[in-house]
């Protein structure tokens, strides 16, 4: 990448029941590591990573979102927006599981443009009640890619980021709201600025 080249930036939101493991899924992408003294997460937390895929490079802006249910009303609003929502549920516990088409609803209904879908499977490495059949067939009703990882261990957690990455790239390369064909003509009374 020369001087000068901007990195595209795509949204990525994180969601699932409290206790599944998404906080320290976002600590594995963006340090390598398992942190043990990682508490539950009160509203939202932010975390930024720029990954590389087929030699372009992606920054991946990812809402850690909290899954009590006193914070799920807060939720749609870090979901508004996001070109991938990872719906994350826990392999040690069925209801976690169960949880996964209320989350996928939620982002459809809170979304005017649906985001790419995830299904995760935290907690590999522990005994497991949730079997893959039963997360790829879920993932399969909802339209979502389907990882099963250890935040833990890292196993599968390289790989649920190179796919990520590779959606939110593509999303951001197909997002233009502008046909490239067309003509602006400058409008001098708008100052400009954000909505």
């Amino acid at each position: 990448m020369s001087i000068g080249d901007t990195v595209p930036e795509a949204k990525v939101v994180l969601l699932g029941a409290t206790l599944v493991g998404k906080t320290t899924l976002v600590t594995r992408f963006t340090s390598g590591e398992f942190d043990p003294s990682i508490k539950s997460t009160i509203g939202a937390c932010y975390a930024s990573k720029i990954v590389s895929v087929n030699n372009e490079n992606v920054k991946l802006q990812i809402w850690d979102t909290a899954g009590q249910e006193k914070f799920r009303t807060l939720v749609p609003m870090y979901f508004r927006g996001a070109k991938v929502a990872i719906l994350t549920f826990s392999v040690c516990d069925a209801e976690t599981c169960n949880e996964v088409s209320f989350w996928a609803n939620s982002v459809k209904q809170g979304t005017s443009q649906m985001p790419a879908l995830f299904v995760v499977a935290n907690k590999i490495d522990l005994d497991r009640v949730v079997s893959r059949e039963k997360g790829e067939e879920l993932a399969k009703e909802i339209g979502a890619e389907y990882y099963e990882v250890s935040a833990f261990e890292g196993k599968g957690v390289d790989e649920l980021l190179q796919g990520v990455a590779r959606s939110a790239l593509s999303a951001v390369k197909t997002d233009s709201p502008v046909p490239k064909t067309a003509v602006i003509t400058p409008n001098k009374s708008n100052k400009g600025g954000c909505c």
